[in-house]
């Protein structure tokens, strides 16, 4: 009986203890450390996840370009020269006076004639060449000679431009403005298949006429879209790369304005100020325009600027003409040879 009594109690004594075993121990919370001020620090936010970061993308690389050299021989140098048409917009507006008067201090007798519409783009000059009803009224067209400087025919075409004398010379240009990064691409674009079209329409009606590129020039710093020096340099770059492709694809020779702007601007007695004040136009004080007329000069009659005695009316200061004509020289000199404009 004690023996039945004694297993009895083991068995109680087991069941007690695993009982115990199976009960939840009570967590023990360790009270929070109060903050400076009093009040307990709220558990730190978790970081976000790291957003990926995309690799740089390179910018796409212009094609590449070399400039080159033309044989060419100035147009004075073959025949006589006299009726000269710039069809164009306002970068071909206002040299024509500046051009006539170093015509005229070296012999020449001109008739500089400029087709005008502001703003107009090779694009509108071929529309309006091709569809003569559509391109009715849309020009202005002056005359610059002995009898002055005179808009001879008013809400004209392009059509009764060509019309008005028989050429010597005819100048076509676009105007590059740097509205992107990819400044090449829009020029190109903005002359492709037109320039060509005006080439072989002038070809084939003024055979007797010589045909150039008239290569236009980079804006100058501190204009909204070049705030610094890089970006003009990438403008001229462009303007320069498809001026050269025009005149290859099309066989013509270029008046480089553009190229000597760029040397004109690294001269100390120059500098960066040969715009009027909208930074973008040749201006006549800062003397862009006298700058275009002596590469125009150069390019046409074969004579060199350098050592001219003629002077604008307006205020060009004197300490800048030499660099003026330094500059044209050299950028007609680096085309067409040393020995092109003596």
């Amino acid at each position: 009986m004690v023996k039945q009594m004694l297993a009895f109690l083991l068995l109680c004594a087991l069941l007690l203890s695993l009982g115990a075993c199976g009960k939840a121990q009570p967590v023990t919370q360790t009270p929070e450390t109060p903050s400076a001020s009093g009040t307990p620090e709220s558990p730190a936010e978790p970081e976000p996840p790291t957003e990926p970061v995309e690799p740089d993308v390179p910018q796409e690389e212009e094609p590449g370009f070399t400039p080159g050299t033309l044989e060419y021989t100035a147009p004075a140098q073959r025949r006589e020269v006299k009726n000269i048409l710039l069809i164009g917009n306002s970068f071909s507006y206002s040299l024509v006076e500046e051009l006539y008067a170093l015509g005229k201090e070296a012999g020449y007798e001109l008739n500089v004639c400029n087709l005008y519409k502001a703003g107009c783009t090779v694009i509108e000059h071929w529309s309006w060449l091709s569809d003569p009803e559509k391109g009715q009224g849309k020009y202005g067209f002056w005359v610059t000679n002995s009898k002055g400087w005179n808009k001879v025919l008013v809400d004209t075409s392009i059509q009764e431009a060509l019309a008005y004398a028989e050429w010597d010379v005819i100048t076509l240009q676009q105007h590059f403005a740097p509205k992107t990064s990819k400044i090449y691409a829009v020029a190109k674009n903005s002359c492709t298949p037109y320039v060509q079209n005006l080439f072989d329409y002038l070809k084939a009606n003024f055979p007797d006429a010589d045909l150039f590129w008239y290569e236009t020039w980079a804006y100058e710093v501190g204009h909204s879209e070049v705030r610094k020096v890089d970006v003009q340099t990438k403008q001229y770059k462009s303007i320069q790369q498809v001026s050269w492709e025009l005149c290859r694809e099309n066989d013509v020779p270029m008046i480089p304005a553009g190229d000597a702007w760029q040397i004109a601007r690294n001269d100390a007695t120059v500098g960066d100020d040969l715009c009027k004040d909208d930074k973008a136009h040749d201006g006549e004080e800062g003397g862009g325009q006298y700058l275009n007329a002596c590469v125009f000069f150069e390019v046409l009659f074969g004579k060199s600027c350098v050592g001219s005695t003629w002077r604008p009316t307006y205020a060009l200061p004197e300490e800048k003409i030499p660099g003026l004509q330094q500059a044209a020289h050299e950028a007609v000199a680096a085309i067409y040879g040393e020995n092109y404009a003596k």
